[in-house]
């Protein structure tokens, strides 16, 4: 089973994350009333339109009232979205986005994901169960990067509650077909063993004193790559 966790922190070191954090889209949460946005429903049903209006609680969507192009008023919960495309007026983000699309495209998962709509500047949200504390639950979460075509994806932290920071908050990381989890990064050096625990190479490799969270992005790489 693979064992990788998530890494929740509250400070990312500027300049520590150069290679693969390149890839990495900004936490953004934005729901535009103007422009278009694209949502799949469980059930198969896939709708185009507007939000009227998101409740969240911490960061965390809980409902939200969708005008389809049709012009009926949808309200919908967490729990009734597979997946979205929002679209959003961050022009950061949408620059962002468009470098992605343009030049890291082998790093997402291109099967899956519409890449003309997130390098268009679209947040791409999916439902993820999480194991929180031990409870599991489902949740809508931002995709901020995708590693090893799709097997490893990164989510912003909602949680964390801190979008658009240069250096992000935290991270919900899911790897293969585990649940996605939390470790904050004092633990980092102490959870090594349990997070990339199926890559005994990678475990040899790095003593206690030198697992940083600062290198997070290279251990994670290198638990791809082993893998494989």
């Amino acid at each position: 089973m693979k064992k990788l966790q998530i890494l929740v922190t509250l400070i990312l070191m500027t300049g520590s994350f150069y290679g693969f954090a390149q890839a990495y889209l900004p936490a953004v949460y934005e729901f535009s009333s103007e422009k278009s946005s694209v949502l799949t429903l469980k059930n198969g049903t896939v709708l185009e339109g507007t939000f009227n209006q998101v409740d969240q609680a911490n960061g965390i969507i809980k409902s939200f009232s969708f005008k389809t192009v049709a012009g009926e008023t949808v309200q919908l919960k967490e729990e009734d979205v597979l997946n979205m495309y929002v679209a959003n007026s961050n022009t950061n983000y949408a620059e962002k986005a468009r470098t992605i699309g343009k030049d890291n495209m082998k790093a997402w998962d291109k099967s899956k994901l519409d890449m003309k709509k997130i390098s268009n500047g679209n947040t791409y949200f999916e439902q993820v169960e999480v194991d929180f504390r031990g409870k599991k639950r489902n949740m809508l979460l931002q995709l901020q990067a995708s590693l090893d075509q799709g097997q490893i994806k990164i989510f912003a932290d909602p949680w964390a509650n801190t979008p658009e920071r240069v250096n992000p908050a935290s991270y919900i990381v899911k790897a293969y077909n585990n649940p996605a989890y939390q470790i904050n990064r004092w633990r980092y050096a102490e959870d090594f063993n349990m997070i990339f625990g199926d890559c005994i190479a990678l475990i040899g490799k790095y003593k206690e004193d030198q697992r940083n969270w600062a290198d997070f992005h290279q251990h994670l790489q290198e638990f791809a790559d082993c893998q494989k």
